[in-house]
């Protein structure tokens, strides 16, 4: 194995064919788990490896910079060599390189991204948040939301992993410090299918000191709205309409009073002409609503 690597580096080559028995898998790995490799070994038997892996140089090996799930499905293809780029660099650069094509491919689920940037910068300290986001072409708020997803519970990070919770909502729970309303939130999120803009809503309101309870209750109530939120948004004007007409009863009981003031009659009549607008509005809107419903 020596001789053999000896002759590759002995050419100075950037790309080559190389013995894919002279080849391991990164001991930096980002990615925890190499997925389901089926779709990609059909691909790769149908069109070839369109992309070549990234290795490094070793004592007397090439270690993966980029590219394990490829060197993998062609070792289960049995190819005998494997297109390569080939750099010799350290620990830090191959942990950029990798990181980089995983970022652009969006192959790291965000529990990944937020373990690797936070290796990067807190375990192996090669540089500050603002370092790795210039490397990696994000923003610096982009590496810190993501870091910060760590201190989720676990269970809110697993459904954040099985794609059940996107990135953004898990992030409005960061909000919260405890961690058993956090877990609360995401479920019922994950439950009613919330939006982010939804969930975000109930964040404020335990941030304002409604209780976890109350603001539970108000997801689920978007629940029970779901698809006939038009019928609820009627009924919500017509309960406006309502309370304005009341309010048109009362206010001619008081014009009557002013039966003897002229002026101050005329005046109220005004404001009564006010109200009935604001009525008028609302039915208008009622009928937009209701003349906007699918047939």
């Amino acid at each position: 194995m020596r001789s053999t690597l000896r002759s590759y580096l002995a050419q100075n080559l950037v790309f080559d064919f190389i013995d894919i028995n002279l080849i391991k898998p990164s001991r930096l790995n980002i990615r925890k788990e190499l997925g389901d490799l089926d779709g990609l070994m059909a691909s790769i038997k149908a069109n070839g490896l369109l992309q070549p892996i990234t290795v490094r140089i070793r004592s007397d090996y090439f270690e993966v910079v980029a590219g394990n799930r490829r060197l993998e499905a062609c070792k289960r293809l049995r190819w005998a060599t494997i297109p390569c780029f080939v750099k010799d660099i350290d620990d830090k650069t191959a942990f950029e390189l990798s990181l980089i094509e995983n970022v652009q491919r969006r192959t790291l689920n965000p529990l990944e991204e937020a373990e690797a940037f936070k290796q990067y910068v807190d375990e192996y300290g090669w540089g500050g948040i603002t370092d790795l986001a210039h490397k990696i072409g994000k923003s610096v708020e982009y590496v810190s939301h993501r870091i910060k997803l760590l201190e989720l519970p676990k269970d809110v990070q697993n459904k954040l992993i099985s794609g059940q919770l996107s990135p953004s909502s898990a992030q409005e729970l960061l909000w919260i410090e405890d961690d058993e309303a956090r877990t609360q939130l995401a479920l019922t999120a994950v439950e009613l299918k919330m939006p982010t803009k939804k969930l975000r809503s109930a964040v404020k309101l335990i941030k304002s000191g409604v209780s976890v309870g109350e603001a539970l209750l108000d997801l689920t109530e978007y629940q029970t709205l779901g698809n006939n939120d038009e019928e609820h948004r009627v009924k919500v004007i017509e309960e406006a309409i309502l309370v304005l007409r009341i309010c048109l009863v009362r206010f001619d009981n008081v014009v009557k009073k002013a039966a003897k003031y002229p002026e101050l009659r005329s005046t109220l009549l005004e404001k009564r002409y006010t109200v009935h607008k604001l009525i008028d509005g609302l039915i208008y809107e009622k009928k937009r609503i209701e003349g906007a419903k699918p047939s």
